[in-house]
């Protein structure tokens, strides 16, 4: 029976080759910069010249900038959604005017006398017995009528004025 060497031969080679001459197995790819894009944040005001200039100033999508004209007094708020469609809005800047709540004098404030109360009521009372002569007179209009028509009817208190 033959008989086998567990022992493992070390192989030695003949000649060295020097590590520049070593070419690895694969290559490495040469690696380009990764740029991330980082929001900008806009600290200033944006001025523009116009509605023409403001229509043409590019706005990522999803994003807004309000721009400022720099020759009237108006603020364009352009926006675009995640397609990048713009929709600009203007809006006109105005002063805000306090308006003082400080009492009106009192030479311009008039008050009604008790005279003129009672003048006034007195006016009503007058009004209130003309309709009532008014209505008395339209029943008696509406009991000719009904007599004319050969139809007796007797009026009553709770008959409307145009029944």
């Amino acid at each position: 029976m033959p008989a086998y060497n567990y022992y493992t031969p070390t192989f030695q080679p003949y000649f060295q080759i020097p590590p520049q001459q070593i070419m690895p197995q694969n290559p490495p790819q040469q690696q380009m910069p990764v740029i991330q894009q980082q929001p900008q944040v806009q600290s200033g005001m944006i001025w523009v010249s116009g509605e023409k200039e403001a229509s043409m100033y590019p706005v990522a999508p999803n994003n807004a900038v309000a721009l400022w004209d720099s020759a009237n007094p108006y603020v364009y708020l352009k926006q675009a959604d995640a397609s990048g469609k713009p929709i600009m809005k203007a809006y006109e800047l105005k002063e805000h005017v306090e308006v003082s709540t400080a009492p009106e004098s009192s030479a311009s404030v008039s008050y009604a006398t008790k005279e003129d109360l009672e003048n006034v009521i007195g006016v009503i009372k007058d009004l209130d017995k003309s309709v009532s002569g008014v209505k008395s007179d339209i029943d008696t209009i509406k009991g000719d009528m009904y007599g004319i028509a050969g139809k007796k009817r007797v009026l009553k208190k709770e008959d409307d004025v145009n029944g």
